[in-house]
């Protein structure tokens, strides 16, 4: 819900430059990711996991990116790096009970 309402934000402030496109993407998979943490679909499990992978190279790399050259932590970046793995490791338990 964070990350959509961040999104949302995004997409009218440009706050980061980025594409107009990339803010819709993300709304639209935070929306569909929030529907399977509620009711969980088939795959589910997969499409979280695949997630966690892109972002954290995308916000990973952008993390390393920042601090090189401000010496400063990208908080959002840290944000999900390190709530995307606890998300993921709930619905693969939740999936496997």
């Amino acid at each position: 819900m964070l990350a959509a309402c961040y999104h949302v934000y995004a997409l009218w402030s440009q706050v980061e430059g980025s594409p107009i496109w990339r803010h819709v993407l993300f709304i639209a998979i935070n929306l569909i990711c929030m529907y399977g943490m509620i009711r969980p679909f088939k795959f589910f499990n997969y499409v979280v996991t695949l997630l966690l992978v892109q972002q954290c190279y995308s916000h990973g790399s952008y993390l390393i990116l920042h601090w090189g050259a401000t010496h400063l932590l990208h908080w959002p970046s840290v944000l999900v790096i390190t709530i995307l793995p606890v998300i993921m490791i709930y619905v693969w338990k939740r999936q496997l009970d």
